[in-house]
């Protein structure tokens, strides 16, 4: 049986009744495309669906693969999961173009310098621009004078070290036996 109903994040399309499947099968389940609606959707376009995860091929001597996720239509290589353009076609996208796509994300994310040998790395997130050090996401505000396109090495260590300095003086007390703090917080202790 093939069906369409609203999932956990959407509409999706699904493969296998619950009373057709074995105890210990689980149905196929893929994400309606966001033009297509379950009141309209035909079983060809339905089906279409189930071809993604599909491989592309190898780049880099490593696996390329197309996929739709929570979040869209990506390309995975690696441990990366890289979005592809909200204007194309997950169908149309070939290893060539998925290269493509692959090179600008390893450039997006190479270190602009490093900090005790380790990497600081730069990125624009849903709470604004960033730089990355370790476990650290440091904003870069307003206020710091630094902009995300032309930060230097630099002016990253500047704000790395004003992390770590604001990370050293945030805990009053700590018991890591017990995994409780009295931690400097916005309005005091």
């Amino acid at each position: 049986t093939v069906l369409v109903r609203i999932g956990r994040y959407g509409p999706v399309a699904q493969i296998g009744a619950p009373e057709e499947l074995g105890e210990d099968e689980k149905p196929a389940y893929a994400n309606l495309k966001h033009e297509q609606s379950i009141e309209t959707i035909s079983i060809e376009e339905a089906l279409e669906l189930f071809k993604f995860p599909r491989v592309l091929g190898e780049y880099k001597g490593q696996e390329v693969e197309v996929n739709v996720g929570r979040f869209g239509p990506y390309v995975k290589f690696e441990d990366k999961f890289i979005s592809i353009p909200k204007n194309e076609d997950i169908g149309d996208v070939t290893l060539e173009r998925a290269s493509e796509l692959i090179d600008a994300k390893l450039i997006e994310d190479a270190p602009i310098g490093y900090f005790q040998d380790k990497p600081i790395t730069k990125g624009a997130g849903r709470f604004g621009p960033f730089v990355k050090w370790e476990k650290f996401f440091i904003s870069i505000t307003k206020g710091s004078g630094f902009q995300l396109e032309t930060i230097t090495e630099a002016q990253a260590i500047i704000l790395v070290e004003a992390k770590l300095e604001k990370e050293a003086n945030k805990y009053v007390k700590r018991w890591e036996d017990h995994d409780l703090a009295i931690e400097n917080g916005r309005w005091g202790p």
